[in-house]
């Protein structure tokens, strides 16, 4: 009676390893190097943003780390590995419950920013969602600075507008690029970044 157990332990085991090889490990180059760059990219600006000093916390879902999710383990090891070439930690990772894709449940994100907003800045993977009765202008008396790397919501622009984030990376937009949105293999030809001066830009 006990074999039961065992055999459907190794099943599960076999089909992790197997979702890992034929993803992540045997993921082509070209389809990585998007992600390689956004990394860089991400770590480039917070030590810009920080003069490559101070402590950050990252805002992620609560799904990483549990198994593989092959574009944001490339993007979140490229960033560490490149902090790591400055002044800059990592203090602290809140993983979230997710809304939907990109997009954190705003409860769960509010709860996350509150517990880290006295960390020099915080970069949220997950947008950047309030609740309906959440002041915006809250954010404001907070210590931390803001970087968004997430899908485009509406919402992003007035937060940017209202300098409450400070940095916002966000996949080009399909009109940018003359078809719909895919990856390109340098940070420029897939992703844009905005502040505050270039929010105006956002629809």
């Amino acid at each position: 009676m006990k074999k039961k157990p065992i055999i459907l332990v190794a099943l599960t085991i076999i089909a992790l390893a197997s979702i890992y090889f034929t993803t992540f490990k045997g993921m082509p180059e070209p389809d990585r190097q998007p992600y390689i760059t956004l990394g860089k990219k991400m770590a480039e600006e917070t030590a810009k943003l920080l003069g490559n000093k101070g402590q950050i916390a990252v805002i992620i879902n609560r799904e990483f780390g549990a198994f593989p999710i092959p574009y944001l383990d490339i993007e979140m090891k490229v960033f560490m590995d490149s902090l790591k070439k400055t002044g800059i930690t990592v203090a602290a990772m809140e993983k979230v419950e997710m809304e939907k894709v990109g997009l954190a449940r705003p409860q769960a994100f509010l709860a996350a920013v509150e517990n880290q907003k006295n960390a020099d800045a915080i970069v949220s993977v997950v947008g950047f969602p309030t609740g309906p009765k959440q002041r915006p202008g809250g954010f404001k008396d907070f210590k931390a600075k803001i970087i968004v790397v997430s899908p485009y919501e509406p919402g992003l622009k007035r937060l940017l507008q209202d300098d409450i984030i400070q940095i916002a990376i966000l996949p080009r937009f399909a009109s940018q690029t003359g078809k719909d949105f895919q990856p390109a293999q340098t940070f420029d030809g897939g992703f844009e970044l905005f502040t505050p001066r270039e929010a105006s830009r956002l629809p």
